[in-house]
């Protein structure tokens, strides 16, 4: 990992995390790395996914951080991508995926077979 963008993302996370009092770790992963294993031809170079592991979370915790039809994700989401991108230069702007438990993966599915 040594993408400074994509290490601002998880410890802006954790500490996120930490200070709600959930103690979890974020693994992050670039779009590009992700591409190349879903075989992927033309992958977002500056999208970074910040996964929550919830491993050691109760399912409170999980309902918690996910919240009303993922709700509180997306709001996590939202705030991740305004402040990390804040005062930024273009350049070193990113957009960060937040995922928990697999819920961004099931909700992607979820909406292609309601699209076909």
């Amino acid at each position: 990992m040594t993408d400074s963008r994509m290490q601002r993302g998880q410890k802006w996370l954790e500490e996120l995390l930490r200070l709600m009092k959930i103690p979890a770790k974020v693994k992050p992963e670039s779009q590009a790395t992700l591409a190349e294993q879903e075989d992927v031809s033309e992958p977002e170079l500056d999208s970074y996914w910040l996964t929550i592991d919830h491993t050691h979370l109760t399912p409170a915790q999980v309902q918690i951080l996910l919240g009303a039809e993922g709700e509180t994700l997306d709001a996590i989401q939202y705030l991740a991508n305004a402040i990390l991108n804040l005062g930024q230069e273009q350049q070193e702007q990113a957009t960060y995926t937040v995922e928990l438990n697999g819920y961004r993966v099931r909700r992607q599915a979820e909406l292609r077979a309601l699209a076909e």
